[in-house]
């Protein structure tokens, strides 16, 4: 076995060129790219510790042909020549095999790391017939594998480079479109389905852009969260949503809570409350106006310091709700220690609710329990009149989805029947 270390541009060239002279033997090449992920406040002893620990550990599961280098960082290459009788399932034992040897504790310097590692695969020559070719498609797998849930591998396929590609071009025409103000902000009603009238509206993000069209938010989200991009998209909501509050109170519009969904990204930065507080006092925006959701992800990621953080909003006057309630980690202990006011039962569930019983009885002891803890609960995407009349049999206090409207332009709001029946109710009032 052979033992590599590139630690400059020159070295990696002199070590692909060998790389390269394995490649054209016509043999199959898997690469394995592995990611520790090795905390940030490790001093360099500890974590060039960890490297070499990590360098010797798990190789014996491989063949003594095998070629293992490390890039830098957190990153490892491995090239295995395979025989023509061998193919993707022994890849398979290796890559299983190399993630269970590296995800284990290792005590450096009096701490204990726990240390995993995502695997990216790719196959000469279906996928790169060089080593830059065949290094980039394993990175795009490594990727790919880090995006389904770490500690897990993937192989490069022909899709991949395609969606990678389209990607990237999302990331680009999303910065210059919060550059420009090519973003919208809409908003879908909420409906008390006791009186049907609205209570609150959500603010949803809409994107037309020039070359790409019209991009869904489950699309385009996600690379803002995978890129960094969600903090300033984040910032932009939240004063885009006050803007529109101020004009519409201008215009005489009696302003429902508004509901903005916040990512984990945005609620771990120290600066969350101080900024959204400046916010308010510029804009004189009543913090009882806005309602904010998250996802339960966030309170397993970083749970006493979200904690305390919803717990400050909820003093101030805003409104929580959990997010996609029955698609994450879906813990009542949640609700019961958090001042949470709403849950959010996540389309999935309604959208079969009729044809699927199981639908129907998880969304039922949802409510129950929601409303033994004193919560309400908002049911999104109703769309037929048969989930309505369910969800109301159910005892469900709020709904959203196109059986009531669908997400409003701020121009709209004058108009639109829901909120000419709030303003007039207001009025009698």
């Amino acid at each position: 076995m052979k033992t590599t270390s590139p630690k400059s541009w020159v070295h990696f060239a002199c070590w692909r060129g060998s790389f390269n002279s394995i490649i054209r033997s016509n043999r199959v090449i898997g690469i394995k790219r592995e990611r520790s992920f090795i905390k940030h406040g490790l001093n360099a002893n500890a974590a060039h510790t960890v490297q070499k620990m990590f360098m010797r550990l798990p190789w014996s599961i491989l063949p003594d042909d095998a070629v293992i280098g490390y890039l830098g960082g957190d990153a490892f290459l491995v090239l295995l020549v395979q025989s023509d009788d061998q193919g993707v399932p022994v890849l398979d034992v290796f890559a299983k095999d190399l993630i269970q040897k590296v995800s284990q504790s290792y005590f450096v310097d009096g701490l204990t790391l726990d240390i995993g590692c995502s695997i990216g695969v790719a196959m000469y020559p279906e996928f790169g017939t060089d080593a830059v070719t065949l290094i980039k498609n394993a990175d795009m797998a490594v990727y790919q594998a880090k995006t389904a849930g770490r500690a897990t591998y993937h192989f490069y396929d022909g899709d991949m480079g395609r969606r990678f590609a389209r990607n990237v071009r999302i990331e680009t025409r999303l910065r210059l479109a919060l550059q420009s103000g090519n973003l919208e902000l809409h908003f879908q009603p909420k409906v008390d389905l006791t009186t049907e009238r609205c209570v609150g509206m959500e603010a949803l993000l809409r994107w037309n852009d020039e070359e790409l069209g019209m991009v869904s938010p489950a699309e385009f989200v996600p690379i803002a969260e995978q890129t960094g991009i969600i903090l300033p998209l984040g910032d932009w909501v939240f004063e885009q949503a006050f803007r529109h509050i101020l004009e519409w109170q201008a215009q005489g519009i009696t302003v429902p809570p508004i509901a903005i969904n916040c990512s984990a990204a945005q609620l771990k930065r120290i600066d969350f409350l101080p900024k959204l507080l400046a916010l308010l006092d510029k804009y004189q925006v009543d913090p009882s106006l806005l309602e904010i959701e998250v996802t339960e992800s966030i309170l397993i990621e970083d749970a006493e310091r979200c904690a305390e953080l919803l717990r400050q909003l909820s003093r101030l006057g805003m409104k929580l709700a959990i997010d996609d309630f029955g698609t994450g980690y879906s813990s009542l202990g949640y609700l019961k220690d958090l001042p949470f006011h709403y849950v959010k039962i996540d389309q999935v569930f309604i959208r079969n609710i009729i044809e699927d019983k199981k639908h129907a009885a998880l969304t039922h002891a949802i409510i129950s329990l929601s409303h033994d803890l004193g919560l309400k609960v908002i049911a999104e995407g109703i769309t037929d009149i048969h989930q309505l009349i369910m969800l109301q049999d159910f005892g469900c206090d709020i709904g959203q989805g196109y059986l009531f409207s669908k997400a409003l332009g701020a121009n709209s709001m004058g108009s639109d029947p829901m909120i000419v029946a709030l303003n007039e109710q207001g009025s009698e009032d």
